[in-house]
């Protein structure tokens, strides 16, 4: 090699350095542009999935309430066994929070008023237990969720229950009696999303109240013991 161009490639040696960096830059800098969205979409996918059902809610149902009521009558004629049950429609409005603390797992707390519309246990000559019924309560709540547009829960917490027993002894009327009572509510449903803040959902619940004696007078008493079955479905707003 002559001394000209040893000199030639010696002078020109930064600039090929130079643009050696510069291909080395463009290439990293697309391949970072490229894989951008990818992360984004990635990242916001992780975020949406924990956090789907993270929030409060309102909302209303309707469904079925299944009434059993074990009832005693005691009067001058003696003891008698007049248990009845019925079946009519039921209303629901409840405000809740859930907690989404895993992808798959969330808690929630819900606070819920309930009206069963139930058909009365008439007995014409001895006593009326009249529905309506009003439930008031909340509830503490373990979800399972497959994925971010759905998920399974158990729930269970107190209740409190209100309604009317009425009673005649024959054919006189002897007033009319609040029946309130504490108890409790367990149950299973599921939530559907049907867009960002809007889901649906269906649930049974179970409720017990232990017996309480009513004295209509010095000679009628009742003993009840409410138990109901209620299968609702239900639309909310998650803020």
């Amino acid at each position: 090699m002559s001394i000209y161009a040893l000199n030639s490639l010696t002078n020109n040696a930064p600039l090929l350095n130079v643009n050696s960096r510069r291909k080395c830059m463009k290439k990293i800098l697309i391949t970072s542009l490229a894989a951008l969205p990818a992360i984004t979409f990635a990242a916001g996918h992780s975020s949406a999935t924990t956090h789907a059902f993270t929030g409060f809610n309102l909302g209303l149902g309707a469904g079925i309430s299944s009434f059993r009521l074990p009832l005693y009558i005691t009067s001058s004629g003696g003891q008698t066994d007049v248990s009845e049950s019925s079946t009519s429609w039921a209303a629901e409005a409840f405000a809740a929070y859930n907690f989404q603390w895993t992808q798959h797992w969330l808690t929630g707390l819900q606070l819920n008023y309930q009206y069963n519309a139930n058909d009365a246990v008439s007995r014409s000559t001895t006593v009326n237990h009249f529905m309506p019924q009003h439930l008031w309560g909340g509830t503490v709540r373990l979800g399972f969720a497959p994925s971010s547009s759905h998920y399974f829960y158990a729930e269970a917490g107190p209740e409190w229950l209100r309604m009317k027993a009425p009673a005649k002894e024959n054919n006189v009327s002897l007033g009319t009696l609040n029946y309130t009572k504490v108890g409790y509510n367990i149950g299973l449903g599921m939530v559907q999303k049907l867009s960002e803040h809007f889901y649906a959902g269906a649930h049974v619940n179970y409720y017990g109240f232990s017996s309480k004696t009513l004295s209509h007078s010095s000679t009628v008493t009742t003993k009840v013991k409410t138990n109901l079955l209620n299968f609702m479905l239900d639309i909310g707003y998650q803020f």
